[in-house]
């Protein structure tokens, strides 16, 4: 194997390396910063859920106000 076989094995091993190394150091900081805050959204809606608040728009938008009559200027 020549110097330069050599030398381009080695550059291209390094770039691999530092690429996967970078890739689980941005999949860290994900896991640190982004995923807790998901799950806490996800939580809070689940209690909202679980209580009954999350389905009062629903009735909202339901309710029958004049089937049929137009509600201009509302």
């Amino acid at each position: 194997m020549t110097f330069e076989k050599l030398l381009g094995t080695a550059i291209a091993m390094s770039m691999v390396c530092l690429f996967w190394l970078g890739v689980n150091m941005f999949d860290g900081w994900v896991q640190r910063n982004v995923y807790p805050v998901i799950r806490l959204k996800f939580a809070l809606l689940r209690q909202k859920i679980a209580s009954g608040k999350a389905g009062q728009t629903a009735k909202n938008l339901c309710r029958t106000l004049g089937v049929g009559k137009k509600h201009i200027g509302r």
